[in-house]
């Protein structure tokens, strides 16, 4: 079976989505070889300049670029050789060797099944950040994704939950495969210190590893440090992720000036979009994880806590338990003071990673649960294919 690969995102617009399909597929690779799919990023005309699958490279076939004939000739041999036309270009993907295809299209009528990745719903729960344009085109694209699907991908119980709830009828395509975050030896490439020196990070840091938008809930994590202040505790929090957020273009900004407000600008770091590899050295070196979301579909900053080990605070979010990490605190996302108070104790009482220990059990947790993540994946694949 040979599976395309289609990147759900351009750039770093929604890496949590590409990490949960990088996760799938490292899953399979703990799998006897006998029982592994080949995985080939797949692509419509050219691919990208920038590899969008470089975390996983060494475990994917060579890349399927698929496109129509460009000369009249080739257009004719294809004509001949497809006899009854179907109105599909499943001649093109077959000719490719792919199989199956995930987790969006790479073209419409493409001909070959799809395994479409329903991300969430959080355009239902949160209208306040998602105006009715995006909502609008949320709707829009879940219901035309799926109606093209083979079968709908959800990566928790709780989107399947919310699909029997918004969109009923799709049921009976729904799978369910919860991902684990595998560790790779690009976790575990850089030194942490000296990369935390080299972002110039303080030395005791929470990090909070997402992207920076509203239902995230940075600003509840601004207000906890400036209860901080006022108690005259120094603290510190790290942001990785992207600053930007199409949904609103100038919410950093804002966000920004309210940290400015509050007093603590020095006390919150924002990184940016960090290579995978510096910002796993950033989450080793913290002292603890901090995932204060409003909202996640999954939960990728809980799924690394979990696989390394990390100490945990985070938001009292159903799918948030579901990963059952270790080392965590749950606390509801608002509650600023709350917030400061839990920091405040791992701040005293825990010291700055990496605990080589707790990475090395976590690490034998998670690569024994992704056995069964990787069979679970794999007999998806079999359904469709």
């Amino acid at each position: 079976m040979q599976v395309g690969l289609v990147s759900p995102t351009t750039g770093s617009s929604w890496l949590g989505g590409l990490y949960i399909t990088q996760n799938l597929v490292l899953a399979t690779t703990l799998l006897p070889p006998s029982e592994r799919p080949l995985f080939r990023d797949l692509y419509w005309g050219s691919p990208p300049v920038t590899d969008p699958w470089i975390d996983i490279r060494s475990q994917l076939g060579p890349p399927a670029v698929v496109q129509l004939p460009r000369t009249l000739a080739g257009r004719a041999r294809r004509a001949f050789r497809r006899g009854r036309r179907d109105g599909t270009m499943r001649d093109l993907f077959e000719a490719a060797g792919i199989d199956v295809m995930l987790p969006v299209r790479v073209v419409d009528k493409a001909g070959v099944p799809l395994i479409f990745h329903l991300p969430d719903f959080q355009h239902r729960y949160l209208p306040q950040i998602n105006d009715q344009r995006v909502r609008e085109e949320f709707e829009r694209r879940f219901e035309d994704e799926a109606r093209a699907a083979t079968l709908v991908h959800v990566s928790s119980q709780s989107i399947r939950d919310d699909v029997e709830r918004f969109l009923p009828e799709i049921l009976p395509k729904v799978r369910l495969v919860f991902p684990v975050s595998i560790p790779t030896p690009l976790w575990y490439e850089r030194e942490p210190m000296p990369v935390a020196r080299r972002l110039r990070l303080p030395e005791r840091y929470l990090v909070i590893p997402n992207m920076v938008a509203a239902h995230k809930n940075h600003l509840s994590i601004a207000r906890a440090l400036a209860i901080l202040k006022q108690r005259g505790i120094k603290a510190h929090v790290v942001c990785t992720g992207k600053t930007g957020d199409y949904r609103d273009v100038s919410f950093f900004q804002r966000l920004t000036r309210e940290i400015e407000t509050l007093g603590v600008t020095s006390r919150i770091h924002f990184t940016g979009v960090l290579e995978r590899t510096d910002q796993m050295a950033v989450i080793r070196r913290s002292v603890a994880v901090i995932q204060p979301s409003l909202f996640e579909g999954w939960g990728a900053a809980v799924a690394e806590a979990k696989a390394l080990g990390k100490p945990l605070l985070a938001s009292d979010l159903p799918v948030n338990h579901e990963h059952a990490p270790g080392d965590v605190q749950w606390i509801a996302p608002l509650e600023a003071g709350t917030w400061a108070d839990a920091m405040a104790e791992l701040l005293a009482t825990r010291s700055p990673g990496p605990d080589l220990a707790a990475e090395e059990a976590a690490r034998t947790r998670v690569l024994r649960e992704g056995v069964e993540v990787g069979r679970a994946f794999v007999a998806l694949l079999r359904e469709v294919a």
